[in-house]
């Protein structure tokens, strides 16, 4: 009986939050995690955004899901969320900084791979910008700049951005 109560409790916790509020738990829990419950509540919550035409939420699920595929090597799926993410990045960035921050940032990944650091490099100021008073994505953004640096062979550069 208490398992019962306690299911019926998650449940009831589960509709008092909004949508963004379960896939910022979700980003807490399993960003990067691998773990496929992951994907599964990104994809739900993605659906669930459609359903309502919530475009913040949609934008930052496929954001979230560009990122998955990135690192699970899924190209195609990659360039479809990434796509997808940057459709309405004009309309979220005041509002979800996060999201265009993590578009920007697979954006300049994209370009850094396919070997154009002028465009990569724009895309990660363009983190660093758009970050708002979130640190980490800057700080991404400026590990990513000491990269094109690495490649260009400029060590003090490079090491002043890891710094």
């Amino acid at each position: 009986m208490k398992g019962r109560n306690e299911n019926n409790r998650i449940a009831f916790e589960n509709t008092e939050k909004t949508l963004m509020q379960r896939i910022e738990e979700t980003v807490k829990n399993g960003r990067h995690s691998g773990k496929p419950e992951f994907f599964n509540e990104i994809s739900a919550a993605l659906k669930e955004a459609e359903e309502k035409n919530d475009i913040i939420s949609k934008n930052y699920c496929h954001a979230l899901l560009s990122e998955h595929y990135y690192d699970f090597f899924d190209e195609e799926l990659f360039r479809y969320h990434l796509l997808e993410a940057s459709r309405n990045l004009d309309g979220i960035s005041d509002s979800h900084p996060m999201s265009a921050a993590i578009v920007y940032n697979m954006m300049g990944i994209d370009e850094f791979n396919k070997g154009n650091l002028e465009l990569a490099l724009e895309y990660y100021m363009n983190v660093i910008n758009v970050a708002g008073k979130d640190e980490r994505p800057k700080y991404i953004a400026m590990l990513n700049i000491a990269c094109i640096h690495g490649r260009l062979g400029n060590v003090n550069r490079k090491l002043e951005f890891v710094k």
